[in-house]
Formats: structure tokens, sequence, C-alpha cells
């Protein structure tokens, strides 16, 4: 439950596969009408990006530590996110 998680009804944004969550953080930061919810696999990743939503202060922002592919077949209904990022 999206709202539930985030408190709030709002435009969505996923972003699977974020690295160090330094553009989740950053996309967050700049855009606080919308909720980034960021899936990465690498805990080092994503201890970088709690630090960093920590360090901004950001409230619109989540993040999982799960295969982006099972998160989205069991716990994401579909049409949940307005944009959805993938980066290489």
């Amino acid at each position: 439950d999206l709202d539930r998680a985030f408190g709030r009804t709002a435009s969505r944004v996923l972003e699977i596969g974020f690295g160090d969550g330094d553009t989740l953080v950053e996309l967050a930061r700049t855009r606080p009408e919308r909720d980034h919810l960021g899936i990465e696999v690498h805990p080092p990743g994503v201890g970088h990006c709690l630090l960093g939503i920590e360090r901004e202060g950001l409230a619109n922002v989540r993040v999982m530590r799960h295969d982006a592919v099972e998160v989205l077949a069991h716990a994401i209904p579909d049409g949940a996110f307005d944009e959805v990022l993938v980066y290489f």
C-alpha cells in the first residue's frame, strides 16, 4: 500500500537498480511533490542511499533491498507508478 507507506497520495516514481542512490536522492530532493521508491539488491548501495536520505531530511523517498522482478510481480500493483527509471 504505497499511500500508507508514504503517508499521502502523490505521483510516484520507481527507480530500479539505484546503485549508490545519488540520483534517487537528488530526484527526491528536487521533486518533493512526487514520491520516489528505489529498489536495489546491493547492500552497500542501499546503505549509502539511506545516509543521503537522512542527510537531506527527505520524507518522499523509500528504498527496498530486494530483487525488483519479485517486488513488481508480488508486491506492487500494475499501474502504481507514473514513471519508471532504469539506468545502465
